[in-house]
């Protein structure tokens, strides 16, 4: 046995003395470093297996040639005897590949990968430490595609740009096929102030731009906005006013002492021409001595909108005012809106007319704000229309604001009768109504005194009186006839049946019953209009 045994422990010693030794390397040689994807990108504990081929200075590849792996910082990735690279922590590393006097690099970019959904509600993931939290819905990634993610390196520097919240995901270009939200952490150094107006932007073309509809949760600490692709992605802090520009409301005319119809609003823009949110303006009144009434403060929207609170009057005075805004914050120029005062003229150009007693009149009267030139002004004054002559009462929407400088009323109507006139009435401004007249239509009969003291053949103790009203309740004064009826109960109803109404009021004298006792009503008409009332049962008795 222990012969054998070591004459098998020779014949492995003389064995190994005879393979070959490591190939030396002649001058020239070079390394190549193969297997690495070509974006770079190692996924936190992922494992990426590398071979370094060496070459001859003709080319030829020397087989069996010793080579030296080593990573450049083995807290993010580290690389064995053998070329197995290993991720450990986000950031950039290089892996080297050394044989003899030769040796080559690749350059690798260890990053976070983003869980995908399966195919349920979408899937939320908080990432790098909390500094990002991201949602993702079922098929918002190709089919084998991988998404990762990692702190963005050197990302084009702006003032604006909030250090540390600068995140590169990836692969570049891949396009989303369904939602996804980006929220980034809003650092601790940020002051309270700042915070409201971060929004998430996103690197075009190597300038930052705003990502549409992005917000901020104050209460997360995040801002965050739905996101359409991979790419570069930072929260930027609002731009400071480079500029003001005028945005509607300027050039208006009003009445001396009236309010201009539109609010004076400006853009406010950065030195870029982008709109700048949270920018607080204030507006003053200088020329003119009018005032602002209200508040004279607006802060500009996600659009750079900023727009007077409150309202713009015109001086007293017939002749030019003006209005300064200014930008509280930042380098912008104020800029000055202007309007006129004007004397005008209340123009009727349609008359109240087809007016019936209770009834919104057919034709409703409308109104122009004219310069004694007879340029129309477009304002949007009110005005108010008033019983200038009659007796009757002026019911409706007496007021109405001007649109364009037009005033057109909708539901005046007249309760009375006969001849009327309006007057209208805008600030010191007046016109008086053409005469019109207020006809009548029967609308209802009313019994307002009850037959009574009814005995057989003789005529009623007390007769019936009928009161003929029109649409609003008031005496019908024309002349009417009411013709009385029995409406139940046996026997003849004698007398003058018929009467003619006057001042609205029909007065019968001498109705009796004959033939007949017990309880009754009476029927009381009227033709063209048809109209009846029924009066109240009595009982006639036998005389």
């Amino acid at each position: 046995m222990r012969i054998a045994l070591a004459l098998a422990l020779a014949s492995a010693v003389a064995g190994c003395a005879s393979d070959p030794p490591a190939a030396p390397l002649r001058s020239g040689t070079s390394v190549e470093i193969t297997g690495a994807p070509a974006d770079g990108v190692l996924l936190e504990d992922g494992q990426l297996q590398l071979r370094a081929v060496v070459r001859s200075s003709d080319g030829v590849e020397v087989v069996g040639a010793r080579v030296d792996w080593s990573s450049t910082d083995g807290a993010r990735a580290t690389v064995s005897g053998d070329g197995l690279v290993r991720g450990i922590r986000t950031g950039d590393v290089a892996v080297r590949a050394n044989s003899g006097g030769a040796s080559a690099q690749r350059a690798l970019s260890v990053r976070v990968g983003v869980p995908l959904p399966g195919g349920g509600p979408p899937l939320t993931s908080t990432l790098l430490d909390g500094a990002v939290r991201i949602t993702l819905a079922a098929g918002a990634v190709p089919a084998g595609a991988v998404l990762h993610l990692r702190a963005a390196t050197d990302p084009p520097s702006t003032g604006r740009l909030v250090s540390g919240t600068a995140v590169e995901l990836g692969p570049t270009g891949l396009q989303f096929g369904a939602p996804v939200t980006l929220a980034l952490a809003i650092p601790s150094s940020v002051a309270a102030a700042e915070r409201t107006y971060l929004r998430l932007h996103v690197l075009t073309n190597g300038d930052w731009s705003l990502v549409p509809g992005s917000s901020v949760d104050l209460v997360a600490g995040r801002a965050q906005g739905a996101i359409t692709r991979a790419g570069t992605y930072a929260l930027l802090r609002r731009a400071d006013a480079a500029a003001l520009r005028i945005d509607g409301g300027n050039t208006q005319f009003a009445l001396p002492g009236g309010f201009v119809p539109v609010a004076p609003r400006v853009l406010v823009r950065d030195a870029t021409d982008r709109p700048v949110e949270g920018v607080v303006v204030r507006f003053a009144v200088s020329g003119g001595g009018g005032a602002i009434v209200g508040d004279d403060t607006g802060l500009s929207d996600a659009a750079g909108l900023a727009s007077l609170p409150g309202a713009w009057r015109l001086g007293p005075s017939a002749g030019a005012n003006a209005l300064t805004a200014t930008a509280l914050s930042g380098s912008a120029p104020p800029v000055t809106f202007t309007a006129t005062a004007e004397a005008v003229t209340l123009v009727i150009t349609r008359q109240l007319a087809g007016a019936v007693s209770g009834r919104v009149a057919t034709t409703q009267p409308r109104l122009e704000f004219r310069t004694a030139s007879g340029v129309l002004l477009p304002v949007s004054d009110g005005v108010t229309a008033q019983l200038l002559a009659g007796t009757g009462a002026l019911v409706g929407t007496r007021t109405v604001n001007a649109i364009n400088g037009v005033a057109t009323f909708a539901d005046l109507r007249l309760d009375g009768s006969g001849e009327h006139r309006l007057r209208f009435v805008a600030g010191g401004s007046g016109a008086d109504g053409a005469s019109f007249t207020v006809t009548q239509e029967l609308s209802a009969l009313q019994v307002v005194v009850q037959p009574a003291g009814a005995v057989e053949d003789r005529v009623f103790a007390t007769q019936p009186v009928i009161r003929l009203l029109d649409d609003a309740g008031l005496p019908y004064l024309t002349a009417k006839s009411v013709t009385a009826s029995l409406a139940s109960g046996p026997g003849d109803l004698r007398g003058n049946v018929s009467v003619t109404a006057a001042m609205g009021l029909a007065t019968f004298a001498n109705l009796r019953i004959d033939d007949a006792t017990g309880t009754h009503t009476l029927r009381f008409q009227t033709t063209s209009p048809t109209r009846s009332v029924l009066s109240a049962p009595f009982t006639v008795i036998p005389r």
